[in-house]
């Protein structure tokens, strides 16, 4: 079989531009030929996808001459053309993720004998989602509001004639088939998954000196993955290390703006000795924070399906989540993770005190988790319900 799966932002490290690079792995795995499109390819899944040279092609169509994030939507409509020009017209399945992907796939009428696959993550702010554009600053609610005018119609129109239209998540059908202006029962629900074999505890992981240094100091690590997103809510966690003293707690962001917030957060509430700013960690440092920490922090007040809650309790680390997520459809509150109110840092600091004094809750969220993800969330098994969703 030839694949073809186009995600425009594989320059980015992030859960969506995973699971599109571990499914196309998965796919190559089996014999198929794979094609993957995208504007620019950041050199770590270059490095991945380059396991399966010899069934996975890679076609950038930006390669060099795009700056991010600023003339990404601007020229949108002009990206999705190229994309749709490099199209594999044998693809007998062409899997389009991420806008502008849903334009690209369908802008041709040569791939006729395609199944087009429209799998949709989070519903793009950036087009059409009022209610969270309420939640950003007045210059991006602008800017995502003229996007939307530009290109919002267009996008709708071509996901709504998709073949087959996926979500990952009850939450984000919900969300996609208002903003999409589609019917519910349109949309398949395929949870995303991992693959377990990437997840091993690393014993040395110590090696990295603040690590080290934050142990010999007897404190706790508490890690919060691109927790200095505004989408993850850093004052709710940042107001909770308030009260819980033992700890330290190491964030993950985008840019320095995110960086600069949490900084400023943690000097304001009086814990600035006891945070740390990271940028986006992939590989082996990811790997060694993971298995340096003792609980995992992943408080989102608007995530489809974060792939963080599976990621950590396949690296053994029980995970708090955000009762308002997608991903806690399928983790349930005390047997998988715990859930938490993204705006309510009293209950935040309890569940912290909680796991860190609770050695046989933290081992059964763990034991029962990864039973759950081993069953029902893996790689193997989302590009199997992909296939069948598509050909039946």
């Amino acid at each position: 079989m030839k694949v073809t799966i186009i995600h425009p932002r594989l320059y980015e490290i992030g859960g969506a531009e995973k699971l599109m690079v571990d499914l196309s792995i998965e796919f190559a795995s089996k014999g198929y030929t794979v094609q993957v499109i995208t504007l620019q390819c950041h050199d770590f899944w270059r490095e991945r996808l380059s396991t399966y040279r010899e069934k996975i092609s890679i076609i950038e169509t930006s390669p060099s001459t795009l700056s991010y994030p600023r003339t990404f939507w601007l020229r949108a409509l002009d990206n999705a053309k190229k994309m749709s020009r490099v199209i594999n017209r044998s693809s007998e399945l062409i899997i389009a993720s991420g806008f502008p992907s849903s334009i690209s796939a369908l802008i041709t009428s040569k791939c006729k004998d395609s199944v087009v696959l429209t799998y949709l993550h989070d519903a793009p702010p950036v087009l059409h989602d009022n209610d969270a554009w309420k939640r950003l600053p007045l210059r991006l609610r602008l800017s995502y509001s003229l996007m939307s005018r530009i290109y919002g119609n267009i996008d709708k129109e071509y996901v709504k004639n998709s073949d087959v239209i996926a979500t990952n998540s009850l939450f984000s059908a919900k969300v996609n088939a208002r903003v999409y202006e589609i019917e519910q029962g349109r949309i398949k629900i395929i949870y995303p998954g991992i693959n377990p074999r990437e997840y091993t505890r690393l014993n040395n992981a110590s090696c990295m000196v603040f690590l080290k240094e934050i142990k010999r100091k007897g404190k706790e690590i508490i890690f919060a993955p691109k927790g200095a997103s505004l989408w993850r809510r850093p004052e709710t966690l940042i107001a909770a290390l308030t009260k819980v003293r033992n700890v330290f707690c190491i964030f993950t962001y985008d840019n320095e703006s995110e960086r600069r917030k949490v900084n400023a957060l943690a000097r304001k509430a009086g814990v600035s000795e006891r945070v740390i700013c990271l940028p986006k960690l992939v590989g082996v440092p990811l790997k060694k924070i993971y298995s340096e920490s003792s609980i995992v922090i992943s408080l989102s007040i608007r995530e489809s399906f974060g792939l963080t809650p599976l990621e950590s309790l396949m690296n053994g680390v029980p995970v708090i989540i955000s009762k308002t997520s997608g991903v806690s459809e399928v983790l349930e509150d005390r047997i998988h993770a715990l859930h938490s109110d993204p705006d309510d840092h009293e209950m935040l600091a309890s569940q912290i005190e909680e796991l860190l004094t609770n050695k046989q809750l933290r081992e059964e969220i763990v034991c029962k988790g990864q039973e759950r993800i081993l069953k029902d969330f893996t790689i193997q098994r989302f590009a199997i319900s992909l296939l069948k969703e598509a050909f039946t």
